[in-house]
């Protein structure tokens, strides 16, 4: 899936589209152009549990960065930004850092031309979403055509030609009309699946995986001299298992709340 750039998360822009201001760090203001800084963005609805937004703060990408910015020495705040504003101030050097993104997300954007990306950071995945006993086996696109499919508006995904598109306006959205059977088949990132039906008590049954793709740190051209530092700490926090250790405090162990409220195949 291609988070379209006129929509919202994404995670940081958007998805898979796009994306005042509190600080990751007690430290005075920072300066997009110093050095050593980097200066993240989101928007300000958030993308749990990935982030929680600008009212609750917090989430796996801030704890992730937190800790790279412990790891490297690198200065990282976060802003909460709308995401066609947080596009020209990527354009103008204001921001420079775009947190857990695939390198497709961007490609044909008006910043495809300024962005670097890091080391790998975590797997993300898209998956099937059924109403529970509603599964059906879906080996490959044909198996969705004719059928109602859940997706978020403006996104753009491959692989679902011929399906009818039922658009939501966000993932909760989504999820909950799953679960209800409005529409017995959806598609969503896993770990939002996971946090939506666990943190509102929903019945749903995961399915099978559409697409995998690695997220990544997103650094603006001109901090590129950066990259060599965030690499060395995104390797050190996967080898000493601390990107699983993060996304475990905000999901439990792999499949855990899962369970009977939401079945993993």
């Amino acid at each position: 899936m291609i988070r379209d750039t006129m929509s919202r998360p994404l995670p940081s822009f958007g998805r898979r589209g796009l994306l005042a201001l509190p600080l990751l760090l007690l430290a005075p203001p920072a300066r997009a152009e110093d050095w050593d800084v980097l200066v993240n963005h989101v928007g300000p609805e958030g993308w749990p549990p990935y982030y929680y937004g600008e009212a609750a703060g917090g989430g796996i990408a801030l704890d992730l960065l937190a800790e790279i910015a412990r790891l490297s020495g690198i200065r990282i705040e976060t802003r909460y930004v709308p995401m066609k504003r947080g596009f020209v101030q990527f354009r103008q050097g204001i921001l420079t850092l775009e947190t857990l993104v695939a390198d497709h997300w961007r490609r044909g954007t008006e910043i495809e031309q300024l962005i670097v990306y890091s080391d790998p950071l975590m797997q993300g995945e898209e998956v099937l979403l059924f109403t529970p006993g509603r599964a059906f086996p879906v080996s490959g696109p044909g198996d969705l055509a004719g059928r109602e499919v859940a997706t978020i508006r403006h996104y753009s995904y491959a692989g679902i030609d011929g399906a009818r598109r039922v658009d939501m306006p966000q993932e909760a959205t989504l999820v909950v009309s799953v679960a209800k059977g409005v529409v017995p088949v959806g598609i969503v990132e896993r770990n939002v699946g996971r946090h939506i039906a666990r943190s509102m008590g929903l019945a749903v049954e995961f399915g099978p995986v559409r697409d995998s793709y690695a997220y990544r740190l997103g650094v603006h051209r001109d901090k590129a001299h950066l990259l060599p530092r965030l690499n060395a700490a995104i390797r050190r926090l996967r080898d000493e298992g601390g990107v699983e250790r993060i996304v475990e405090r905000h999901l439990g162990p792999s499949g855990a709340g899962d369970g009977s409220l939401a079945r993993r195949r």
